[in-house]
């Protein structure tokens, strides 16, 4: 297991900050080939909605699923 907090600190960059949201989806892939685009291959979770909330909150992303 791997856990990860996104905030503004984590933000890729500091001109979109993550509190400046006010929904997303948070996903997780791992990339079969090294690169950021999503492919044929990868390795994925299910993505999760979320809203903007004033306390933090925990999303739990399980590896299921290989990209056709």
């Amino acid at each position: 297991p791997v856990t990860v907090e996104l905030n503004d600190a984590t933000s890729m960059t500091p001109d979109r900050l993550l509190s400046s949201a006010q929904e997303g989806v948070i996903e997780a892939r791992i990339s079969r080939h090294g690169t950021p685009e999503k492919r044929s291959g990868d390795l994925e979770a299910v993505a999760v909605p979320v809203r903007q909330a004033a306390d933090a909150q925990k999303v739990v992303l399980r590896i299921t699923s290989i990209r056709p």
